[in-house]
């Protein structure tokens, strides 16, 4: 996993600060976001498709709709 977080953060898609032996990561390039909400939108709308309904409910609080 820190492999992944560095490349992110040296891609500057990810901005991080250190507190003593802890990193926090937040992401720093807002076309990630919304890559992911296109991502995990298409994955619900297939989810919705083959099963008639959403599956798991926390999906649901984390896909933002914008219609």
């Amino acid at each position: 996993m820190s492999r992944l977080l560095n490349m992110l953060y040296q891609a500057k898609i990810l901005q991080r600060r250190k507190e003593g032996a802890q990193v926090y990561y937040r992401i720093e390039d807002q076309n990630a976001i919304q890559l992911c909400r296109v991502v995990c939108g298409q994955m619900v709308d297939k989810v919705i498709q083959q099963t008639g309904r959403l599956t798991q409910a926390p999906v649901e609080g984390f896909v933002v709709r914008e219609e």
